[in-house]
Protein backbone atom coordinates (compact mmCIF):
# COMPACT_ATOMS: atom_id res chain seq x y z
CA UNK A 1 0.00 0.00 0.00
CA UNK A 2 2.75 2.60 0.73
CA UNK A 3 4.38 1.43 -2.50
CA UNK A 4 1.00 2.77 -4.65
CA UNK A 5 1.17 5.68 -2.21
CA UNK A 6 4.61 6.72 -3.56
CA UNK A 7 4.11 5.72 -7.11
CA UNK A 8 0.98 8.19 -6.74
CA UNK A 9 2.26 10.95 -5.47
CA UNK A 10 5.13 10.60 -7.99
CA UNK A 11 2.58 10.85 -11.02
CA UNK A 12 1.02 13.28 -8.75
CA UNK A 13 3.87 15.46 -8.61
CA UNK A 14 5.36 14.87 -12.76
CA UNK A 15 6.22 17.83 -14.69
CA UNK A 16 6.75 20.33 -10.95
CA UNK A 17 9.89 22.45 -11.24
CA UNK A 18 10.64 24.52 -7.88
CA UNK A 19 13.13 27.51 -8.86
CA UNK A 20 15.25 27.85 -5.95
CA UNK A 21 13.32 24.96 -4.17
CA UNK A 22 11.51 24.86 -0.64
CA UNK A 23 11.76 26.08 2.54
CA UNK A 24 9.42 26.39 5.44
CA UNK A 25 8.87 30.11 4.20
CA UNK A 26 8.10 29.11 1.06
CA UNK A 27 5.01 26.97 1.71
CA UNK A 28 2.27 28.18 -0.01
CA UNK A 29 4.01 27.25 -3.01
CA UNK A 30 3.23 23.51 -2.47
CA UNK A 31 -0.95 24.01 -3.73
CA UNK A 32 0.37 25.39 -7.22
CA UNK A 33 3.04 23.09 -7.71
CA UNK A 34 0.48 19.64 -6.56
CA UNK A 35 -2.32 21.25 -9.22
CA UNK A 36 0.38 22.00 -12.33
CA UNK A 37 1.27 18.31 -11.12
CA UNK A 38 -2.10 16.25 -10.90
CA UNK A 39 -3.23 18.58 -14.43
CA UNK A 40 0.32 17.00 -15.83
CA UNK A 41 -0.44 13.78 -14.86
CA UNK A 42 -4.17 14.14 -16.14
CA UNK A 43 -3.13 15.54 -19.60
CA UNK A 44 -0.36 11.96 -19.77
CA UNK A 45 -3.16 9.43 -19.00
CA UNK A 46 -5.59 11.04 -21.01
CA UNK A 47 -3.19 11.43 -24.01
CA UNK A 48 -1.65 7.64 -23.63
CA UNK A 49 -5.69 6.43 -22.79
CA UNK A 50 -6.53 7.79 -26.38
CA UNK A 51 -3.25 6.83 -27.94
CA UNK A 52 -4.14 3.60 -26.85
CA UNK A 53 -7.57 3.60 -28.28
CA UNK A 54 -6.59 4.64 -31.40
CA UNK A 55 -3.99 2.56 -31.49
CA UNK A 56 -6.43 -0.31 -31.73
CA UNK A 57 -8.89 1.09 -34.10
CA UNK A 58 -6.17 1.93 -36.44
CA UNK A 59 -4.56 -1.69 -36.32
CA UNK A 60 -7.80 -2.98 -36.65
CA UNK A 61 -8.82 -1.06 -40.01
CA UNK A 62 -5.15 -1.39 -41.11
CA UNK A 63 -5.36 -5.14 -41.25
CA UNK A 64 -8.20 -4.85 -43.37
CA UNK A 65 -6.82 -2.54 -46.03
CA UNK A 66 -5.16 -4.67 -49.27
CA UNK A 67 -1.95 -2.67 -49.47
CA UNK A 68 -0.62 0.16 -46.70
CA UNK A 69 1.55 3.51 -47.49
CA UNK A 70 5.02 2.29 -48.61
CA UNK A 71 4.42 -1.34 -47.48
CA UNK A 72 3.91 -0.88 -44.04
CA UNK A 73 2.97 -2.92 -41.45
CA UNK A 74 -0.22 -2.40 -39.44
CA UNK A 75 1.24 -2.48 -36.15
CA UNK A 76 3.72 0.24 -36.98
CA UNK A 77 0.79 2.83 -37.76
CA UNK A 78 -0.38 1.76 -34.08
CA UNK A 79 2.74 2.03 -32.49
CA UNK A 80 2.80 5.37 -34.06
CA UNK A 81 -0.51 5.90 -32.75
CA UNK A 82 0.78 5.97 -29.02
CA UNK A 83 4.06 7.69 -29.39
CA UNK A 84 3.53 10.13 -31.43
CA UNK A 85 0.49 11.54 -31.00
CA UNK A 86 -3.58 9.93 -31.80
CA UNK A 87 -5.01 12.94 -33.31
CA UNK A 88 -2.01 13.50 -35.67
CA UNK A 89 -1.53 9.87 -36.92
CA UNK A 90 -5.08 9.25 -37.40
CA UNK A 91 -5.37 12.34 -39.32
CA UNK A 92 -2.32 11.00 -41.64
CA UNK A 93 -3.60 7.74 -41.77
CA UNK A 94 -7.27 8.97 -42.89
CA UNK A 95 -5.44 11.17 -45.46
CA UNK A 96 -3.25 8.27 -46.71
CA UNK A 97 -5.38 5.12 -46.72
CA UNK A 98 -9.33 6.95 -47.08
CA UNK A 99 -9.76 10.28 -48.89
CA UNK A 100 -10.13 11.22 -52.13
CA UNK A 101 -6.50 12.09 -52.42
CA UNK A 102 -5.29 8.40 -51.24
CA UNK A 103 -4.87 6.61 -54.81
CA UNK A 104 -6.86 2.96 -54.17
CA UNK A 105 -7.87 2.47 -58.15
CA UNK A 106 -7.80 -1.04 -58.98
CA UNK A 107 -4.39 -1.48 -61.50
CA UNK A 108 -6.08 -4.18 -62.95
CA UNK A 109 -9.66 -2.10 -64.20
CA UNK A 110 -9.31 -0.05 -67.01
CA UNK A 111 -11.13 3.54 -65.93
CA UNK A 112 -10.08 6.47 -67.71
CA UNK A 113 -10.68 9.82 -66.45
Amino acid sequence: MKALLIIALCLLCTGCVVPGGLDSESSDAIFPLLVNGLFSSVYFFAHVGLGLFAAVLIYRDAVNLPKLFLGTEPWWWAVAAVFLGPIWVVLVYWVIHHSSISNRLDPDSSESA
